[in-house]
Formats: C-alpha cells, structure tokens, sequence
C-alpha cells in the first residue's frame, strides 16, 4: 500500500475500520491530523495533542523545540455543532494548503509531510452535497505534499471527487446499501462470492488497489 497517496478506508460499526485508521495514523511518518468526528477516546489516547479549536490546533503546530516539531500526530476534535465542524475543517485545510505551498513552491516532485485523515467524510462531503474545499485535499493535495485519508461507514455516499482520487481503498464489512459504491468504482466483490464471505469474517478486509483485489486475515483489537 502506497501511503503517499489517498486512501479511502471504508466499513460498517465494530468492522475495524477504526482500528486500521488508527494503525495507519500512528504509523505514518511525519506529520498526520486526525479530524475526529466520532471524538473515538482511542485516537486521542494515541495522540501527541487534542486540541478542539483552529487556535489549539495552530499552537500545537509551531510548538518546537530545538528547532524540531513535537507534536507529530495531532488529534481534532471538531465541534458537536456540524455547521461549526465543517467551518473548522474549511480553517483546518486552508492552514494546510498555504503551508504546503510554502514547503514545496520550487519543488519539481513534491514532498509528501502531511497526512490529513477525516473519519465520517461523508458528513462533510457528499454525493449529494459537494464541498469543493474538502474535496480540494484529494483532488489537488499531493501538489502541495497533502495526502487525505477519507474514513466512512456510507462509502455510497460519499463525493465521487473524493474517492475517485484514492487509489487504494481497505474495505471492511459494508452494509446491503453499499452495493452503488462498488459498482460506480467497479470493484468487483459482488462477482467474487469468496471476497464475500471473507468480509463476512470479524475484522477481516480486503484492499483494492489496480483493479485488483487482495484479501487480508483479521486485523488484532
């Protein structure tokens, strides 16, 4: 799996969707921000900061010490009021995108410092309600060295610009409403009846990266 480029990670509740989000995020090098939509006590637990405002969020940020970044995994906890999370998310990206700016203005080949992970993107960006800034993190993110990492249990839902942009998704357990996300990506599970019954596993998940499907053995809790 290429971290350097979008991921879409994809499962119904207890799958372990979660879980695996919060393996790639401590394990990401650099700097990575987890948008924390469901406040999920583990991913906190896991982080160098919480911060729940822009002002935290830029505190924790230009925090250094001898010249060094010390805070490398960031935990966001948006607001409970979903007009004031999307307004942070929107203050959130716009930080990102000047400072990747910055950071790679003279770059041939950008360089890759930042991994921005949203859980429930759907409640940000739909299908049927497309946020352009959002949507600006996977459609021109890597230019500016942004990598997105979009985590939802309603993969049907989600704005196409968004996973079009993913070359790798890690699919969990969907629900029976999923079957558009799979035929507008043109995974082929529904054809491939062991794919199927291996995600009917706990905790089992399958990637699909190039048009093909590789299955995974349960992930540990």
């Amino acid at each position: 799996m290429d971290t350097n480029k979008h991921i879409a990670i994809v499962g119904i509740t207890g799958s372990g969707k979660t879980y695996f989000a919060r393996w790639l995020y401590i394990n990401t090098a650099g700097l990575a921000i987890f948008f924390n939509t469901q406040l999920e006590h583990k991913i906190e637990s896991f982080s160098d900061v919480v911060v729940s405002d822009i002002s935290g969020f830029r505190q924790a940020f230009n925090k250094e010490k001898d010249g060094h970044r010390i805070y490398h995994k960031i935990c966001f906890n948006p607001d409970e009021d979903e007009d004031k999370a999307l307004d942070q998310l929107h203050q959130l990206i716009t930080i990102l995108f000047r400072l990747g700016y910055q950071i790679n203005k003279t770059a041939d080949t950008p360089r890759v410092w930042c991994h921005l992970f949203i859980d429930e993107i759907h409640e940000f960006s739909s299908q049927l309600l497309k946020d352009k800034v959002v949507d600006r993190v996977w459609k021109r993110g890597r230019r500016y060295g942004i990598v997105g990492i979009s985590i939802s249990q309603r993969p049907a839902e989600v704005s196409h610009s968004i996973l079009a942009n993913c070359p790798t998704h890690v699919i969990f357990k969907t629900g029976q409403y999923e079957l558009p996300y799979y035929q507008r990506y043109h995974i082929p599970i529904f054809k491939d009846t062991e794919a199927q019954r291996h995600l009917q596993k706990k905790y089992c998940f399958i990637v699909f990266y190039d048009g093909k499907i590789e299955k995974y053995p349960p992930i540990s809790q």
